[in-house]
């Protein structure tokens, strides 16, 4: 058993340098794969988020640059050369949208309902999200901005969506969880779209084609709108859940708090994207659902003689002091405390000593 009085000191000293203790992940898809939307390319070796659009996936790399692959018919899957930096990503249809570490914002894609028309005079945002065919900025303040197809009146959010807690868009609809947890929905109202269920008060919200999928702070979820593929009669044996995405199409994936993955609908429309394979059972980090096709990110696991930086054949506070030694470097000045390989020596390095205290197995 770890001491766990020796990582809790050594989670405070991560915590004191205001880095993230967490690992990055590798990505799996499963499902649909025409376009080679769930095939992962050889050089994604790990990520630090995804996102799916219909037949387009795409991730965030350790470096801070963007990698897509998939459907490339609108150019979505091919990022401006100068894209670096950045902290958020998002799908739609067929465009991306990538938020950078300034606050600004990229898209690339197609642009027919001018989705990828980032307003001129943005402002510093703090996420990123895309309906089916829209763009929405969260601002540092809470406030929305949204641009693309105003078809259905997308661009105007209810005057009392002043502040949001999440967002996502779907096809011709956007949902959002105010400041206190309520959700309004706006646009399309088609499948009663538009009509969460009667005090429904959430933490996230996630869009599909045409339902949607809220996440309550207990870890239960509730869904709504079109359901003629059985995307939203939720598991009745579902556990708690810490993450919800709604498919671009018609199923729907949950993270659950356990680190499982749960997948329904698609019922006669069945392409695999919710058979999740068996080797991802309580080791994820995050999902995202694409048209018909899924995409998660499963732990790293870094051996003991990997966290091992002085071959003492243990792991325990000379590896600490090498990895917080060499903290914020890159890996050029001591490449084996750069244990996860992105470069950096940083949180993730020091998360792989801590999850492997004590002794190396033989």
């Amino acid at each position: 058993m770890k001491s766990l009085t020796t990582i809790s000191s050594a989670v405070a000293a991560c915590l004191a340098f205001q880095f993230p203790c967490f690992a990055d992940g590798i990505v799996v898809g499963w499902g649909d794969d025409s376009t080679g939307q769930a095939s992962i390319p050889a050089d994604v070796t790990r990520v630090r988020a995804i996102a799916a659009g219909g037949d387009h996936s795409a991730a965030i790399l350790p470096n801070g640059l963007v990698r897509c692959w998939g459907d490339n018919g609108f150019g979505q899957c091919s990022p401006p050369n100068a894209l670096a930096s950045v902290i958020d990503l998002a799908c739609g249809l067929d465009h991306t949208a990538a938020l950078r570490a300034d606050g600004s914002i990229v898209c690339w894609g197609r642009n027919a309902e001018t989705q990828c028309d980032v307003p001129s005079g943005l402002g510093p945002a703090k996420r990123v999200e895309c309906g089916g065919i829209n763009t929405i900025a969260v601002m540092l303040d809470d406030s929305l901005v949204i641009w693309g197809d105003n078809t259905y009146g997308q661009l105007v959010p209810p005057r009392d969506v002043d502040r949001v807690r999440d967002v996502d868009g779907a096809w011709r609809f956007i949902a959002a969880v105010r400041l206190d947890g309520t959700v309004r929905c706006w646009g399309n109202n088609q499948w009663s779209a538009l009509t969460p269920p009667d005090g429904l008060v959430a933490s996230a919200i996630s869009c599909g084609d045409a339902h949607t999928i809220a996440l309550r702070a207990d870890g239960s979820v509730a869904c709504w709108g079109y359901n003629l593929h059985g995307q939203c009669d939720v598991p009745t044996d579902l556990p708690p859940v810490q993450q919800v995405s709604a498919g671009r199409g018609m199923h729907t994936l949950v993270l659950c708090a356990d680190g499982s993955i749960r997948a329904w609908g698609a019922v006669n429309y069945d392409l695999g994207q919710t058979t999740v394979p068996a080797k991802l059972d309580r080791s994820c980090l995050q999902v995202a659902g694409g048209y018909s096709h899924s995409l998660a990110v499963e732990i790293l696991s870094p051996t003991c003689h990997d966290a091992d930086l002085n071959d003492d054949n243990s792991v325990g506070g000379g590896d600490l002091s090498i990895v917080l030694g060499f903290w914020g470097l890159q890996s050029t000045a001591f490449p084996q405390a750069d244990i996860d390989g992105d470069g950096l020596v940083g949180g993730a390095d020091l998360a792989i000593v801590l999850s492997n205290w004590g002794p190396c197995p033989n």
